[in-house]
């Protein structure tokens, strides 16, 4: 695994219009020159380095000499994969304490812990997208990434928020672990999400809940059609014929025709 931070900032080439570096140089001055450190803008592209305020450019790239590119170096993918543990914390309000989760989260071994203190209300949480993004870094350099919260609720309470929470991890490979609440232990974010949920039914399932997820469902009776009357109408009723009557037998008139 990559972790020399100029390797890091050279797998990205320098976004400024001055510099122009391809991905395995270093920044270069406008004059022509390797630079003394990196240009913030292209630093900022990694998010394991975003809290930095320089990087400074290693004596092997010869800071201060003439500056030329540098053949692109392909890093082979560790032969044993690591695993980075992130943790996301958060609480709503100021009047809520977030050291239990803090030191919760410490004590299960992470590597790196972001922390906030905001509404699930807001759409954009900065903690929760740089904790996402870091997560994608580490996952695209070839380790295993497993995403550590305090409880369920930490990341969201509405069924559409766990949704594309659950998308995000499904889709940049990154596990999810819980420590305490209904579902404490490593989560599966590729579980059957696809149908709306709430906070007690989460878009992901635990490895070890299957005979749930095996169990077969109850065959639905078919629904009961009921006819649609029209206005003002009556609702049919059984009739049975009425009984003959004694004109019916023979050739008089009825009690009740009109002549």
């Amino acid at each position: 695994m990559i972790t020399d931070p100029y390797r890091l900032v050279e797998s990205h080439a320098c976004p400024m219009s001055n510099c122009q570096a391809p991905a395995g140089s270093p920044c270069r001055t406008t004059s022509g020159k390797v630079a003394l450190k990196y240009h913030t803008a292209r630093f900022q592209l990694v998010p394991a380095l975003r809290s930095e305020l320089h990087v400074a450019t290693p004596a092997v790239r010869h800071p201060g000499s003439a500056w030329q590119a540098l053949p692109v170096q392909k890093f082979a993918a560790p032969a044993v994969t690591m695993e980075v543990r992130l943790a996301y914390a958060r609480v709503s309000s100021r009047t809520q304490e977030v050291q239990s989760q803090v030191d919760a989260l410490e004590s299960s071994g992470v590597h790196r812990l972001f922390q906030e203190r905001i509404s699930t209300r807001v759409r954009e949480r900065p903690e929760m997208k740089a904790a996402l993004a870091a997560a994608r870094e580490y996952r695209s350099l070839g380790a295993r990434v497993t995403l550590v919260v305090h409880e369920m609720k930490r990341l969201g309470r509405g069924a559409l928020e766990l949704l594309k929470v659950a998308e995000e991890l499904r889709d940049a490979e990154i596990e999810l672990e819980f420590l305490t609440g209904p579902l404490a232990g490593k989560q599966d974010p590729s579980g059957h999400g696809a149908a709306p949920c709430s906070p007690s039914s989460p878009p992901w399932r635990s490895p070890s809940a299957t005979t749930s997820a095996t169990r077969p469902s109850k065959a639905r009776r078919p629904p009961i059609r009921r006819a649609r009357l029209s206005a003002g109408s009556r609702s049919p009723t059984r009739t049975c014929s009425p009984p003959p009557c004694a004109c019916a037998t023979t050739n008089a008139s009825p009690p009740w025709e009109v002549f």
